[in-house]
């Protein structure tokens, strides 16, 4: 009896599309809307775009969705929510706001204090790297052109 009563509740149907089409029509809810199509395709689009926000991996949002190959999971089924992206975007811009005029005071007081331009980069890498905590790179481009 108990063992009846748990293969009916863990029953995976062998169509589960066609079983979500016939819930969705039951519960009277249009497959298009405006915000897009209700349809078990979808559902798995919202799961999968879900499980990536809320910080899995790309390979735990793989063996979630059992895909055989990463590209499926994330080309297919993975979608970028605008809220989040525009969040993401006022996150950039407060760290931008934070960082970069700092830089650029420190840049633009350093032309003041030295007599060269090459002083003037090397003081304002110097104070670039140190502020960001960047590893300094050796520049292979010259600061100014000669006219030929």
């Amino acid at each position: 009896m108990v063992a009846a009563l748990v293969a009916l509740l863990l029953r995976v149907p062998s169509h589960q599309a066609r079983e979500f089409t016939k819930d969705r029509k039951a519960a009277e809810i249009p497959r298009l809307t405006m915000d897009g199509v209700a349809d078990f395709h979808g559902l798995r689009v919202t799961f999968i775009s879900g499980v990536i926000e809320a910080g899995a991996t790309v390979k735990e949002a793989q063996e979630l969705a059992r895909h055989s190959t990463p590209l499926l999971t994330m080309n297919t089924y993975a979608r970028a929510r605008g809220g989040r992206l525009a969040d993401l975007a006022t996150q950039v811009d407060e760290l931008t706001q934070e960082h970069v005029p700092s830089m650029q005071a420190l840049a633009a007081g350093a032309e003041a204090q030295v007599t060269s331009d090459e002083q003037a980069v090397s003081y304002a890498k110097g104070r670039v790297v140190e502020d960001t905590g960047l590893e300094p790179v050796a520049s292979t481009m010259p600061l100014s052109r000669s006219p030929s």
